[in-house]
């Protein structure tokens, strides 16, 4: 289960900052050739599998798929030429009507009497004519209605193929590798499928591992060192793995997630009168209510909207809350008092995104440079927000 947020956060099918590109989990792997495809890839995408057999299945026919190039390349070739089958059922099932209902403006009409002789003889055999296609349509109606049911498995079966179809394709354009259902969420070397896109090169990759003595991770680090991204890109390997795809990864394994669940952003809502600070507390307590041992829970920095001391205070009671779960947690927070929670927990580990400090030529000034890379433990930056002065000249302009 995908909440409705957390597809919006994920940017599962709709970019957030422009609804018409293709910068979306959905945009990277639609390569169908039919809308039944297209659609099926949507939903899939939205309410992922959790049935590691199927799951398995899927991902030995793309397997076939991309070793077989005969096939791969055939089966394209054909499948653009089946019609929107979904959408000829659809007219199938619809009763039909024998009355034909016109309308029309008001207008003035001039006639004599032979002519509304022959207009009546004429609306006569054109009634007739209705009335007998009416029956030729019945009657072919009644016979499709008998096999119907091998359209709607026709459907099925193109709409399924032309998925896996698109999941191969994707394959060829990018080093995926087809992942593994174990009992530990384990990426060696992954990387964010929709970045990747919009980059057209492969971004900068990293570790996870997580398992039922080490679910719970704090993940610290500057504004910008890549902790959001990071966080996502986790969430849509998961997603991708659970629909049948391949991964963007060296090599992958996951526990299967019965729930997906983020909290990221800080934005306030308008039209339900939330507050950035009343928008985080709806989410976390969803969470909280919602999750179970087998889910997999992304939460960014949260209590940003309020004071120091109350968001150090809800991250705590957050933390606690979440580590009597089983679920795979990963947190990130520039709260670093919660990284200390690992004295009390064993099952926490700390993380952080590395930067570098770099002198300016003339060596009167310091920037940060961000390696994008993480590392075990937790950030020893202190008062990093002051280097942003520099970096869009802020100083200057006070």
């Amino acid at each position: 289960m995908i909440d409705s947020s957390s597809a919006q956060n994920l940017e599962l099918v709709i970019n957030n900052r422009d609804s018409r590109n293709g910068h979306t989990l959905f945009g990277v792997l639609n390569y169908t050739k039919t809308p039944g495809g297209s659609r099926r890839l949507r939903s899939n995408i939205l309410e992922p599998l959790v049935d590691a057999e199927t799951i398995n299945t899927r991902l030995d026919c793309v397997q076939e798929l991309l070793q077989d190039e005969e096939l791969f390349f055939g089966l394209q070739a054909v499948i653009s030429k089946f019609l929107d089958t979904e959408q000829l059922l659809s007219i199938l099932v619809q009763i039909p009507k024998q009355d034909t209902i016109t309308k029309m403006k008001n207008t003035y009409s001039f006639t004599s009497a032979d002519l509304i002789k022959m207009n009546e003889r004429c609306q006569e055999s054109l009634r007739e004519i209705y009335h007998m296609t009416y029956l030729i349509v019945c009657k072919l109606l009644n016979e499709i209605y008998e096999h119907i049911h091998c359209l709607y498995k026709l459907s099925d079966i193109v709409s399924m193929l032309d998925m896996l179809l698109s999941f191969a394709h994707a394959c060829t354009l990018s080093d995926y590798v087809r992942p593994e259902f174990t009992d530990t969420l384990a990426i060696k070397q992954g990387w964010h499928p929709i970045l990747e896109k919009i980059a057209m090169e492969k971004p900068v990759s990293n570790n996870t591992y997580l398992s039922e003595g080490n679910n719970f991770v704090i993940i610290t680090g500057p504004n910008m060192s890549g902790k959001s991204t990071y966080l996502k890109q986790i969430a849509l390997c998961q997603i991708m793995a659970q629909i049948g795809s391949y991964v963007p990864a060296e090599y992958c394994s996951f526990r299967i997630a019965e729930q997906i669940f983020t909290r990221i952003g800080m934005d306030d809502d308008i039209e339900t009168n939330a507050s950035t600070f009343m928008k985080e507390m709806k989410e976390i307590t969803y969470i909280i209510q919602n999750a179970n041992d087998k889910s997999l829970i992304i939460i960014d920095e949260l209590g940003r909207g309020t004071s120091a001391e109350e968001g150090i205070g809800i991250c705590y009671a957050a933390c606690e809350y979440l580590l009597n779960l089983k679920a795979f947690t990963l947190f990130a927070t520039h709260f670093l008092e919660l990284c200390h929670i690992d004295a009390l927990y064993p099952n926490v580990e700390n993380y952080h995104f590395e930067v570098q400090h770099v002198r300016s030529s003339a060596g009167n000034k310091e920037k940060i440079a961000y390696t994008y890379t993480l590392s075990k433990g937790y950030t020893e930056e202190k008062n990093y927000g002051n280097g942003f002065h520099y970096d869009f000249n802020l100083v200057k302009i006070v």
